[in-house]
């Protein structure tokens, strides 16, 4: 069973923002992958910054994925 969850915002509207959302996430997983897979290639003084720089990546692509998925949720 799901439930309409109401947002306050117009289902329009948040079709819209759900379309922008899900290119903004799959932009989001590309640079994070390209992160991670240059993370794995370097040593040296600079892999403590790179790492923190994947972390950093990696939160805001997963606040942006849950997000995503409350709005999708709020539309069924």
């Amino acid at each position: 069973m799901t439930t309409q969850l109401d947002v306050g915002i117009p289902e329009a509207q948040l079709q819209t923002i759900i379309d922008g959302l899900s290119r903004v996430l799959a932009d989001s997983y590309t640079v994070y992958l390209k992160t991670h897979n240059y993370h794995w290639n370097v040593v040296g003084p600079m892999f403590h910054s790179l790492t923190d720089l994947l972390v950093r990546r990696l939160d805001v692509h997963e606040k942006t994925a849950w997000m995503l998925r409350s709005m999708i949720a709020g539309t069924h």
